[in-house]
């Protein structure tokens, strides 16, 4: 018998912890494992991906503001015509979307924690409203004290931080750390020499690539501010952004007035990151 596992996440957009799922999920054998991937609202950028492995999507269509108070009303259909063996949960609007569908359920529920969402650095990082997550962090806390998930941490910070701000149980908590797939990665000599020409950049040049979504908590001005002294340097260092997000206008603007928007190239979003 297949284990059956559900998997529900905010959005299928490019991201982080989106990509994680979708490595998870083609890369365990369909021979043991069968997948239903359940988010809460669009963008679907991978969900085509997905169905070309071979597994089912749906996208609840949820409001994008606060969808966990929704989510009961659409999730809890799914649940009892495909009866999952183990949920698992990725970003805490999925978190907390669970946690209110499955009271008086008894399905186990793994929660994965991508970053320490609650320490006070995140929070000026990502320019959230203090208030706003003070309140999440009690939902937080509360809804998982009362479904006991397993927390999946992606590394010992997120973890510690995990443990502090929700007081978890240490021993409810484990690290695994992100995969990659190594075939994204593939390339050919070909591929580089196209690269190269539509960058047009010269044949000796060392090139810094930054992948990931445009967005404060990436830190991406404070390497813009670092790579100018690499620039002041070094007449060969150019730098490449793959990704975009709300800060791409704010970056691009912050290239010229640190005078180095001609080593700086914005190559938006790419499936040739290899």
């Amino acid at each position: 018998m297949k284990l059956r596992l559900l998997h529900v996440i905010t959005t299928l957009g490019r991201g982080g912890a989106e990509r994680q799922l979708v490595n998870l999920v083609c890369h365990t054998s369909q021979e043991k494992f069968q997948h239903l991937v359940v988010y809460l609202h669009p963008p679907h950028d991978l969900a085509g991906e997905l169905r070309e492995a071979g597994h089912e999507v749906i996208c609840l269509d949820l409001p994008r503001r606060a969808p966990w108070l929704f989510a009961p009303r659409r999730l809890k259909p799914i649940l009892r015509k495909y009866q999952p063996h183990l949920i698992q949960t990725w970003l805490y609007e999925a978190d907390f979307a669970v946690r209110l569908s499955t009271r008086g359920l008894s399905i186990p529920i793994v929660n994965t924690l991508h970053q320490p969402a609650y320490e006070p650095e995140t929070i000026t990082a990502g320019q959230w409203p203090n208030w706003k997550m003070q309140i999440l962090r009690q939902i937080d806390r509360t809804t998982a004290r009362w479904s006991k998930p397993l927390f999946v941490a992606v590394s010992e910070t997120v973890r510690d931080s995990a443990i502090k701000q929700l007081s978890i149980p240490r021993r409810d908590v484990r690290v695994i750390y992100n995969a990659i797939d190594i075939d994204a990665l593939k390339t050919s000599p070909d591929e580089v020499e196209q690269l190269r020409a539509e960058l047009e950049l010269p044949h000796d040049v060392f090139f810094f690539l930054n992948v990931g979504r445009m967005a404060p908590q990436k830190g991406q001005t404070f390497l813009l501010e670092a790579f100018q002294i690499v620039v002041n340097r070094f007449d060969n260092a150019y730098l490449g952004f793959a990704g975009d997000g709300p800060m791409f206008e704010e970056l691009r603007k912050l290239t010229h007035s640190l005078g180095i928007n001609h080593r700086v190239s914005f190559l938006g979003r790419r499936e040739d990151v290899g």
